[in-house]
């Protein structure tokens, strides 16, 4: 007996299940070789040296977010437009100018920490300013593989970095050489490793490049409030390590982020979940119905989380003192505390999937500014009382009033776009004498 023929309606939803596992392997690979680098060069600097790469490297993700939005974020949206003749050209022009920008303004930052900083700080500073122009260009070259339809393209890119990241990191750490500074070249090299395949796939080098002008322009029209709001999302998960290290030391902001490497996982899932809720909220053309769901998703999911918080707290101590060393060891407290991120986390994405499934990106915005007022008001206070402890209780009342924000606007704005239900018309009184079928 021959299959029945797929349903229209059956394979996009095929298609769409491949593209979110491609997703989510490629976001577990990348997620992968930072974790690999982190853990070694953990355990070969200790606390501090491990507290000011961290300290650095939060300070480029400043940088990476706001790049994300003025050049990656639009090259998703303009160049799936180009044609694929076109697109090669496009992209070598977005590349060039990149570049261009990005090497002058690391070399003038290079520059200027070599002449006012010190120490360790000063060497880690110089050479993460010297390397961000390459990690980004390469992180906005892999993201590139999304255009077009190569779904597996991605997750080739990411293997590609994984593989540079953790053969990079390993010699390093066999040879006594990985320090902050050799572990940003390991992250510049690799960043160019897996935009290797993309470049190769798209063919982006074998065209001349378009004109630079025009294309800065659209996507500084395009990204600069995007940039804004994107600068205020990263105040919340961010600030409180800053304020760990200025007040507390690199050593307490090195157990802080020791204890988050942990929670990687789970907010990998997370991020799945709602890269493969977007496109199902975005079909289904309830809003209703979609609230309903996003409601099971999120309670079945915080709920999962809460094993996450007991187990940590009766065993989370012992695990990052065997992966990093008894000198990272958090407190019970800590660790707790930054378990039970996840359980809140998961609410924002699934609801800010159903806001952006139904267009409502302004309320993701309201939200992280109710979450940086958060962290400013309440996380910083308790930085400065409780240190490490504290940050990561700041954290989380940052993400709690995130995600109360995010429900209630959810429930505000989407409750009232399904049509009101039409009352069914009225019907003549049968004429005397014919008979009506029932």
């Amino acid at each position: 007996m021959s299959r029945p023929p797929r349903t229209r309606a059956g394979a996009l939803a095929g298609r769409y299940a491949q593209r979110g596992t491609a997703a989510a392997l490629d976001l577990g690979l990348y997620s992968a070789g930072n974790l690999v680098l982190n853990v070694l060069l953990a355990r070969a600097t200790g606390p501090a040296g491990y507290g000011r790469f961290t300290t650095v490297f939060v300070v480029y993700l400043f940088v990476a977010t706001v790049h994300e939005s003025v050049f990656t974020e639009p090259m998703l949206v303009f160049g799936a437009k180009e044609s694929d003749a076109h697109r090669p050209r496009y992209l070598l022009a977005l590349l060039r100018a990149h570049l261009t920008l990005t090497i002058s303004i690391g070399g003038l930052v290079a520059v200027i920490a070599a002449l006012t900083l010190s120490g360790g700080l000063r060497a880690t500073v110089v050479a993460a300013a010297l390397a961000a122009p390459i990690m980004t260009a390469g992180q906005m070259v892999s993201r590139a593989a999304y255009l077009g339809d190569r779904r597996w393209l991605p997750a080739y890119s990411s293997a590609a970095y994984l593989a540079a990241v953790a053969v990079g990191a390993i010699v390093l750490h066999a040879r006594g050489r990985l320090d902050a500074q050799t572990a940003f070249a390991t992250l510049a090299g690799a960043a160019v490793i897996g935009a290797v395949p993309v470049v190769v796939a798209l063919g982006i080098l074998r065209h001349r490049p378009g004109e630079m002008a025009p294309i800065i322009r659209r996507h500084w029209t395009y990204g600069r409030w995007s940039a804004a709001a994107s600068a205020v999302r990263w105040i919340p998960g961010n600030v409180p390590i800053l304020a760990v290290s200025a007040w507390a030391g690199y050593a307490a902001a090195s157990r802080l982020r020791a204890a988050m490497l942990f929670t990687t996982p789970a907010l990998l899932s997370i991020s799945a979940l709602s890269l493969l809720a977007l496109p199902a909220f975005a079909r289904d053309g309830s809003a209703a119905r979609v609230l309903r769901r996003a409601r099971l998703l999120t309670f079945a999911l915080s709920a999962s989380g809460l094993v996450v918080v007991a187990a940590a707290a009766v065993i989370g101590p012992d695990v990052v003192g065997a992966v990093l060393g008894d000198r990272f060891r958090p407190s019970v407290a800590l660790i707790t505390l930054v378990a039970g991120i996840p359980s809140v986390t998961c609410v924002s994405a699934i609801y800010g999937a159903a806001l952006r499934a139904f267009e409502r990106p302004s309320a993701m915005l309201q939200a992280s500014v109710v979450a940086a007022v958060l962290t400013v008001g309440c996380g910083l206070p308790l930085v400065a009382g409780f240190g490490g402890t504290g940050a990561a209780a700041g954290l989380l009342i940052s993400n709690l009033g995130m995600a109360t924000a995010i429900v209630r606007s959810s429930h505000l704005t989407l409750r009232h776009l399904d049509p009101p239900a039409q009352a069914p018309p009225a019907q003549a009184p049968p004429a005397k004498g014919r008979h009506l079928p029932e």
